[in-house]
């Protein structure tokens, strides 16, 4: 997205100024100043979370996380899981090294409480990475930071504890290391749809 949104990955936080809770407010500059971030990028990083419907305000209004429907919720599965299979056909293709991956799984299992969604993002987002499209990168981070917004607006999903992510990426590590070395993409891409369709809650 933009400077603001690399510090607020570093730190493990959604992106915009606005209370986790739909529809209440929260004001940007305290916010802003506590984590020593200058206003222009906070105001770029709200523009395109308000154009993606995520954020809404109005006159004289803070900043608010809106409700995400059902269909809201499937898009950006959806868009997740265009974005990341991308990036595995071209790992597969290329036969691209994943060995980095690996200290990322690490820190899936070693995450204190609270982090755990942290360490999840930068795995798939070093994932995408890896395919070598500074374009799709971009994409995916902004994608990214949308669906972390998305998800603090939720109850917290089961699927979403330690135990059961560090499962999974070590699934999503090993289909992709045999989808590399056979050439051939299909489990590794169906292990990434399971993956997304089971941590994103299709439900308000």
């Amino acid at each position: 997205m933009s400077d603001i949104a690399d510090k607020l990955r570093i730190k493990g936080e959604p992106p915009p100024p606005a209370s986790s809770a739909p529809a209440s407010h929260r004001g940007t500059p305290c916010w802003r100043r506590a984590r020593g971030i200058s206003r222009s990028p906070v105001r770029e990083a709200l523009r395109r979370l308000e154009q993606s419907r995520l954020v809404a305000k109005s006159a004289n209004q803070s900043y608010r996380v809106t409700e995400v429907g059902e269909g809201d919720a499937a898009e950006l599965a959806a868009l997740r899981i265009a974005d990341e299979g991308l990036a595995v056909r071209i790992m597969v293709r290329d036969r691209l090294p994943i060995d980095s991956l690996l200290g990322l799984i690490d820190e899936i299992r070693a995450a204190p409480s609270g982090t755990v969604e942290a360490a999840d993002a930068a795995f798939h987002s070093k994932a995408v990475a890896l395919a070598g499209l500074p374009r799709l990168t971009a994409r995916y981070a902004d994608l990214a930071d949308q669906i972390r917004l998305m998800l603090v607006s939720r109850d917290p999903s089961p699927a979403m504890d330690r135990d059961t992510l560090w499962r999974h990426h070590v699934v999503l590590y090993e289909t992709l290391e045999r989808a590399i070395k056979s050439g051939a993409p299909d489990e590794a891409l169906r292990a990434r749809e399971d993956h997304v369709t089971h941590v994103l809650p299709m439900h308000p």
